[in-house]
This record gives structure tokens, C-alpha cells and sequence, in this order.
């Protein structure tokens, strides 16, 4: 992936594109807004971890010199020996996930990152991972 850069739109809104891609897809897919980067990053969170931990209710601040700085993360964490709130009282472990993932619509960032869409039945399974 190329430099993330900040541009304004016609309409003032701030939107990311990834100016170092070329590719015709790249260039066909939607503007990514910065309201999308939350959601996304809280899917490629649960990606990443092999369907381990899901990282989401971020809140926080956007400006175009720093980035967000985001604050108070939930971290839900699914433990194959049946370990609860591994990450304190807000940790639902799968039930967690399973919610966020009944809501979660993929965006174009998520598209862009080629996260693949989920639902609560297509989760990835941990029963046989090491926690």
C-alpha cells in the first residue's frame, strides 16, 4: 500500500485515497471517507488476530495534521479454554464479536484492504488455537 493522504472533496469533506495505486480497480472504487476507517480498522482488527480479538466502540478525533487519535477501545478476546474478560468488564469474548459483526456493513475501505465480509455465522473459528 502506498502514503494514505489526505484530500477535500467539492462539497469540504475529507476523504483518503491511496495516490501510490494505479491500478484500474483502485481507481474505480469508491473515495474512502474518514468516517470509514474505524469500522474498518475494527474488522481487519478481528482479520488480523485470526478471528482472536476484535478492537471496535473507538472514540476519538480526526484532524488532517495528525490523524485520530482515538481513545477508550473495547477489546473483545476469544480464549479456546473458555477465559472471560481477558480485557476487562466490556470484553463479551464471541458474543462481542457476533454483535459487531450483525451490524457491520463492509465499507470501501474494508474493500480496498480486501477484508472478506462476515456475518455472525461466517466467523472464523479458535476452538482448536492456542490462546
Amino acid at each position: 500500500a502506498g502514503n494514505v493522504k489526505s484530500k477535500t472533496s467539492s462539497r469540504g469533506r475529507e476523504f483518503l485515497d491511496d495516490f501510490e495505486e494505479s491500478d484500474e480497480e483502485d481507481e474505480e472504487m469508491a473515495p474512502i471517507h474518514v468516517d470509514h476507517i474505524p469500522q474498518a480498522f475494527s474488522h481487519f482488527s478481528y482479520e488480523h488476530s485470526k478471528g482472536k480479538q476484535l478492537v471496535c466502540d473507538l472514540q476519538g478525533v480526526w484532524n488532517a495534521d495528525d490523524g485520530f487519535v482515538l481513545t477508550d477501545p473495547v477489546i473483545h478476546y476469544v480464549c479456546s479454554r473458555g477465559r472471560k474478560y481477558t480485557n476487562g468488564a466490556t470484553d463479551k469474548g464471541e458474543a462481542g464479536i457476533k454483535k459487531f459483526f450483525e451490524t457491520h456493513v463492509c465499507n470501501s475501505l474494508c474493500k480496498r484492504m480486501e477484508l472478506p465480509e462476515r456475518t455472525p455465522g461466517t466467523l472464523i473459528s479458535v476452538a482448536n488455537k492456542q490462546s
